[in-house]
């Protein structure tokens, strides 16, 4: 997570492995409850190597 302005920017990794039907994104202020606010679809992983994703979340810096 990378603060730059008013968004934060997300970066992670899926290993290789099992495959998905896409990723979703949740943000919580308090750890309990949390809210969908974004979502990558179609496949997200590779059984032979790992992906790197991002996402840029402009509403909750």
């Amino acid at each position: 997570m990378i603060p730059n302005n008013k968004e934060v920017l997300l970066f992670w990794t899926i290993d290789s492995g099992p495959t998905c039907n896409g990723i979703t994104i949740w943000h919580s202020t308090d750890s309990v409850n949390y809210e969908e606010i974004g979502h990558i679809g179609g496949v997200c992983g590779s059984s032979s190597s790992a992906i790197p994703y991002n996402f840029t979340d402009k509403a909750h810096f």
